[in-house]
């Protein structure tokens, strides 16, 4: 989780359907919030996760 510019950014590693753990986690820990996005990972973030290196062109 990182904060930078007014935007919070959370990343799951679980996949789908975790908006409502979301919206409850912020709820409990009284975070105020106006809009949520939500973004499937790139292949570059996959590849990042797993090996620690950005891709190459």
């Amino acid at each position: 989780m990182t904060y930078e510019n007014q935007l919070l950014h959370i990343i799951y590693k679980k996949g789908k359907n975790n908006l409502l753990e979301l919206i409850d986690y912020l709820k409990k820990e009284k975070i105020l919030y106006n809009k949520i996005f939500s973004e499937r990972p790139t292949l570059n973030d996959v590849f990042l996760e797993l090996t620690g290196k950005d891709l190459r062109d």
